[in-house]
């Protein structure tokens, strides 16, 4: 498995996937490696979550909710990544990650490992670089995980579309996800299929970001110094 994607050991899903009718969480985080101590700077801003959450939706691809309610709760939509369905193929349970959790820290922990392992320093607002630096953008246009039914095994998918726009970068769209088989959908299952798709996502977005260094590296990596008295 690639260094990217390793995911920090967490709590397996609280209500359990074994249970799938009920609503089950899973904690999915990156773990960052360390600024590089120079290079160009760069700012990470918060991605917006842009994802269509349907009642009832016709396939299992659309983001949907186990209470119908929770379509009108941002705070609930922000944290969904999953639906459990039975050997039929209806949807039951939802899989959520923690509370104070959502999709758009876990993408902005995504592109932040990405252009630090481009050799980039991700600073923010605060910052001595924070004014100045070039601001990455990203929105999340699907980030949706399901389960579908087979005779013998069930398949596994998650699907992720990410829109990033940032100086050498304009207005790109990246699709990736993860489809694998399996005898069940456990905890293991469904953080397999996120990792690759995570992984996947970093390299794509670590790729973008070294092509478009030579412009983003344009742009002052550092306080400048004042410039000299006139004679």
């Amino acid at each position: 498995m690639s260094p990217f994607a390793r995911l920090l050991p967490a709590a397996a899903i609280v209500a359990s996937t074994a249970c799938a009718t009920s609503r089950g969480e899973l904690d999915l985080r990156i773990e960052l490696p360390p600024n590089p101590a120079s290079g160009p700077a760069v700012r990470v801003a918060e991605p917006k979550d842009l994802r269509k959450f349907e009642i009832d939706p016709p396939k299992p691809s659309i983001p949907s909710l186990k209470y119908d309610d929770d379509i009108d709760k941002p705070a609930i939509k922000a944290r969904a990544i999953a639906r459990k369905r039975n050997t039929f193929g209806a949807a039951l349970g939802d899989i959520l990650l923690p509370e104070g959790r959502s999709a758009a820290q876990l993408v902005a922990e995504v592109l932040t490992k990405a252009f630090r392992e481009a050799g980039y320093r991700v600073v923010d607002a605060q910052s001595p670089d924070g004014a100045t630096a070039p601001v990455v953008e990203a929105d999340i246009e699907q980030m949706w995980a399901w389960m579908t039914p087979g005779f013998w095994t069930i398949r596994l998918d998650t699907q992720i579309r990410v829109r990033i726009r940032g100086p050498g970068i304009d207005n790109i769209v990246i699709n990736t996800g993860s489809s694998r088989r399996a005898g069940s959908a456990g905890t293991r299952q469904w953080r397999t299929i996120y990792t690759d798709g995570l992984n996947d996502l970093g390299q794509k977005v670590r790729d973008l970001a070294e092509t478009a260094r030579a412009t983003i590296g344009s742009a002052p990596s550092g306080p400048r110094d004042p410039p000299p008295p006139p004679r």
